[in-house]
């Protein structure tokens, strides 16, 4: 018994020993800072590529090569274009602000742009920002910023402020934080880069514009309008929310003097009842105000701006009223806004900006056959089917003509 005891005190001992095994923590990973292509080498291949008008139609900005047009800031305070170059990893903001107040010195716009209104600038794109210096001129306020985005990505900005006349100008240029030369060489060029239209300098501000690349007429109004048709190189209609509406068209290779632009009038609108020659960009003519009746019989009136455009071609823009003994062209008349719109109506010329494609020929699949066109004689010979339809349309107004005697004769 003592003997088993033992045995059984030490047959724990005896066991062969246990190894414990202890897994291994995962390594710690070092986030990798993001990287940035190499920063552009050639900057004198930074230049205007082309120019971009503001859907306002108050100004047009300059584009710089690499870089498109991304969005578009437009109200009664502030007018923006953005643009962006992936490849570049950059981002400018062009536009000018209406300020509240007058700003008449770089000590003003240092006022106007102080910490507050730069974080709202940036807290929309950015996670976090610090000025780095105010090098400001005579003439201009300058702030340097560096930025960091929510990616943990680092960037350099310039932002630089000039009063021109009662706006504010402005340029924002952000670049990764390697590239602070091109950074400070684009933002050089993105300085003047809006080109304000002197004829809307005073606004107002916050309307759209409509712009035909074609004929490069130019018209502006309230965002409450629609543009109810037309297109580049054709005629296009507006309408107010009152009712009152407006078209435009263009007569190429066409002027007209006084005496023409009367004539023009009285046969294509209305009794003419005063006349005052203008000037407008682009252009000079007359504003003729008329009155006429509608198919109703109602009295209306109207105001038609004719310009002999320095293109070379006559522009027309009508507008109507549905009041008749209005006339359009004296200042106590009433429809501010009407007239406001057809002051507008200009030629913008002397930019860059794009012009429509042209149409592309139809090419005809492989093996269709072209019908060839008919001799003359046989042309001669048959008629047309817009002759046969003008003939058939001819021979129903007379018999309608002939129902309405008979019916007259009836009625007697």
């Amino acid at each position: 018994m003592a003997v088993l005891m033992a045995v059984t005190l030490f047959l724990p001992g005896l066991a062969p020993p246990q190894t414990v095994i202890q897994e291994e923590a995962p390594p710690t990973t070092t986030p990798v800072p993001p990287t940035f292509p190499p920063p552009i080498s050639n900057l004198d291949a930074i230049t205007i590529g082309e120019q971009y008008l503001h859907p306002s139609g108050v100004f047009v900005a300059d584009v710089p090569s690499g870089w498109s047009i991304e969005t578009t800031i437009n109200d009664t305070r502030r007018a923006q274009v953005n643009m962006s170059n992936p490849d570049a990893v950059s981002r400018i903001q062009v536009g000018f602000e209406v300020p509240i107040g007058d700003i008449t010195s770089v000590a003003d716009l240092n006022a106007h742009f102080d910490e507050n209104r730069m974080q709202q600038i940036w807290a929309a794109e950015y996670a976090s920002w610090s000025e780095l210096g105010r090098p400001s001129t005579e003439d201009r306020l300058i702030i340097n910023y560096r930025l960091r985005d929510r990616q943990q990505r680092n960037f350099l900005a310039q932002h630089v402020a000039r009063i021109d006349g009662e706006l504010i100008h402005f340029s924002r240029v952000v670049m990764p934080d390697n590239a602070q030369e091109s950074m400070f060489y684009l933002s050089d060029i993105m300085q003047d880069s809006v080109n304000v239209i002197d004829a809307f300098a005073a606004g107002p501000f916050g309307w759209n514009a409509s712009y035909d690349r074609e004929h490069q007429w130019l018209l502006r109004y309230p965002r409450s309008w629609t543009r109810t048709d037309g297109g580049d190189g054709l005629p296009t209609s507006f309408r107010a929310d009152d009712g009152a509406a407006i078209r435009v068209d263009v007569t190429p290779n066409t002027s007209v003097n006084e005496s023409a632009a009367r004539d023009l009038v009285e046969a294509r609108f209305g009794e003419v009842v005063s006349v005052q020659a203008i000037e407008r960009t682009g252009g000079n003519g007359f504003s003729i105000s008329y009155s006429a009746r509608d198919f109703d019989g109602e009295a209306v009136s109207g105001l038609v701006i004719l310009l002999n455009g320095d293109t070379g071609s006559l522009y027309i823009a009508s507008a109507r009223i549905a009041q008749g003994d209005v006339d359009l062209n004296e200042d106590g008349a009433g429809f501010n806004t009407l007239r406001d719109v057809l002051n507008s109506f200009s030629v913008i010329t002397g930019f860059d900006l794009p012009r429509p494609e042209p149409a592309p020929t139809p090419t005809p699949f492989p093996g269709a056959e072209v019908e060839a066109p008919a001799d003359d004689d046989e042309a001669d010979g048959d008629e047309s089917a817009d002759e046969v339809e003008e003939a058939d349309d001819e021979e129903a107004e007379a018999d309608d003509d002939e129902a309405d005697e008979n019916g007259a004769d009836d009625d007697e």
